[in-house]
């Protein structure tokens, strides 16, 4: 433009050749300052992007129950910064046998007790895997518990699944069942005697054993000692149950 307006000045090109040449130069001038403009708004893009990718957010609420990195390092999908636990509710998982995955299912009843936690009431299955883990050949069961806070991460349950339902049947305690020889058997007490009765089992609930046949009702099964008597052994009982 410097050159065309000496020119002009000097005569040696017409007026509307400079009047072009400043209005080239003008349009030069707005385009470059568009793209000043453009390239300083991708900058501010970025600028913000990378501001907000060095914010971390939690995906749930709740308690930080281990911080896992130090100032300075870089945090990633394999090192999480940190652990946050969700106490609102607790998730029970537990392995089940090919034998009982057909007896239960999602919203069947069950009582689950955490006795480190005083907890032992009525819950529901929230779903059981339909494909056996490769490593244990048992399918995940799954309950989730709503949580007061008494409830921690790792404590152990116990949970009682129904997965048979046999009415009048005929049972003892689990413990007071022995066995000889591929031959189950009882003790119970008659006049002052332990009497040794073989029986047949049904099911087995951990706690109390079915008893198909072998004992009647209104015996008297002995359910402690019964690993230091032989038949016919002299007994005396000190306690009912």
């Amino acid at each position: 433009l410097e050159r065309i307006k000496k020119l002009y000045e000097e005569g040696a090109v017409p007026e509307t050749q400079y009047e072009q040449a400043k209005l080239a130069a003008s349009d030069e001038s707005l385009e470059a300052a568009r793209m000043g403009v453009e390239q300083a708004r991708v900058a501010y893009s970025n600028a913000a992007s990378m501001l907000k990718n060095a914010e971390v957010k939690a995906p749930i609420s709740g308690v930080i129950s281990s911080v896992n990195i130090v100032e300075g390092e870089y945090a990633t999908s394999s090192n999480p910064p940190v652990t946050i636990v969700d106490s609102d509710s607790v998730t029970i998982e537990f392995g089940i046998s090919a034998s009982l995955v057909n007896k239960v299912k999602a919203g069947d009843k069950t009582l689950v007790e955490i006795s480190s936690a005083g907890y032992k009431n009525e819950a529901v299955i929230n779903s059981v895997s339909s494909s056996a883990d490769i490593m244990t050949n048992l399918y995940t069961v799954s309950i989730v518990l709503e949580n007061d806070g008494a409830i921690k991460p790792g404590m152990f349950a116990k949970v009682y699944l129904k997965t048979d339902n046999i009415a009048n049947a005929l049972a003892v305690r689990a413990e007071a069942v022995k066995e000889r020889e591929d031959k189950k058997y009882v003790f119970v007490a008659e006049d002052n005697s332990a009497v040794e009765k073989e029986v047949t089992t049904g099911l087995d609930t951990g706690a109390y054993i079915e008893i198909k046949t072998g004992l009647s009702e209104g015996d008297k099964v002995i359910v402690k000692g019964q690993d230091y008597i032989s038949h016919g052994s002299k007994i005396k009982v000190v306690r009912g149950e």
